[in-house]
């Protein structure tokens, strides 16, 4: 079996749609009984790898942003066709260029979107990677309003967003300041902490307040948007009970589920439960007879909160008990994967992801896909 690599997915019933990390193409795996079929491709992307960073259904429909790509792109779940949209934007920068770029034999690619998020159920926002436009799209008339000028991209480079009232708060990845938009009237505020603001992934909002994803590793940001004030909460203490350290990680996500806060760690495969107060409630590990590898978003989705594993395919979801129901991975029959690499040219975007690792003299991959593309 191929074990398939998710780069963001969309709960449909029992169904998860995704976009595969590693090659241009969308699949669909059933949560009943783990099948994974593949889809289409993304017909107007000329990349290949990481083209979409989070994915987003309304009614028969799922939008998938784009990371690497090009195009905003549309699936008709019922009709099985793709639409494409343009990205607007005025201005680009060229911040994070060694961190972020994309390197690949065609040239280098610029990452569009790092975050999105959804307003209500119809509407969703788009954080910029590297322009200074923030995108509003309605998905159910396709309409999209866009904001210029809300990123110096001379001097910041946003990592994250969320939604509280009517405005949209977005926390740099490089820069000093935290921006507010306001979705009606367009207003921009920036808002400067007095020490170091910067390198974040997650944001989400509770009660009117802000919180960050902890890049200190021992500390986690607060800010009372009423009170127009942070507080950070030391994170430094030992849990006996759980064995856990803490301050250990750093973490790429933040989410609010069932009243409650959840934090991804960006280098465990730990998922932290808080209160609003910030007091630690739980953790869940994984367990011995699985190895998730890397876990790279938190939706809810379906009354659930759905965890989707970069690197190994994985589908869990969390229930308002806690309990972490673990649905399996993403993965094709090695023949069903050849007639789709010979058929879509797929092949070699798949095994071209080795050749950073290793060099093409140990793998003799070209001779490999020569012969399969023979047959």
């Amino acid at each position: 079996m191929i074990n398939i690599n998710m780069s963001c997915a969309v709960i449909m019933g029992h169904d998860v749609f995704f976009s595969a990390l590693d090659f241009n193409a969308l699949l669909k795996m059933n949560l009943l009984s783990g099948k994974t079929e593949y889809i289409c491709k993304f017909e107007k992307e000329k990349g290949s790898q990481r083209l979409h960073v989070k994915a987003f259904g309304y009614q028969n429909r799922i939008w998938f942003i784009p990371l690497f790509g090009k195009l905003l792109a549309c699936f008709n779940v019922d009709r099985n066709e793709m639409e494409y949209f343009e990205i607007p934007k005025r201005v680009e920068g060229r911040l994070g260029k060694d961190e972020f770029w994309l390197h690949t034999s065609e040239g280098s690619l610029r990452p569009q979107f790092f975050d999105a998020g959804k307003i209500n159920e119809k509407k969703i926002y788009l954080i910029p990677a590297t322009s200074d436009t923030v995108v509003i799209l309605n998905m159910e008339t396709n309409n999209i309003q866009s904001f210029f000028g809300v990123v110096d991209v001379d001097k910041e480079l946003i990592g994250c967003g969320t939604v509280c009232g009517d405005k949209l708060w977005m926390a740099p990845y490089i820069g000093k300041y935290l921006i507010s938009l306001d979705m009606k009237s367009g207003e921009i505020e920036r808002i400067e902490y007095g020490y170091e603001l910067g390198q974040y992934f997650g944001i989400c909002s509770f009660e009117n307040r802000l919180w960050f994803s902890p890049q200190k590793k021992n500390q986690i940001l607060i800010y009372d948007i009423n009170q127009g004030k942070f507080k950070q909460i030391d994170y430094s203490n030992t849990d006996e009970q759980y064995n856990l350290q803490r301050a250990g990680f750093s973490y790429r996500d933040i989410v609010l589920f069932n009243k409650s806060i959840y934090l991804l760690s960006g280098d465990s495969e730990r998922i932290i439960n808080l209160d609003k107060e910030g007091n630690y409630i739980c953790n869940l590990d994984s367990t011995k007879e699985h190895n998730f590898g890397v876990l790279i978003r938190m939706e809810e989705q379906e009354g659930k909160l759905f965890i989707f594993s970069y690197s190994y395919g994985y589908v869990m979801s969390i229930d308002h008990k806690n309990k972490l129901k673990i649905y399996g991975r993403a993965k094709i029959e090695e023949d069903k994967f050849e007639t789709i690499c010979n058929d879509n040219n797929i092949l070699v975007d798949f095994c071209n992801q080795f050749l950073d690792g290793i060099p093409e003299e140990n793998l003799g991959l070209s001779n490999y896909i020569k012969a399969i593309m023979a047959r």
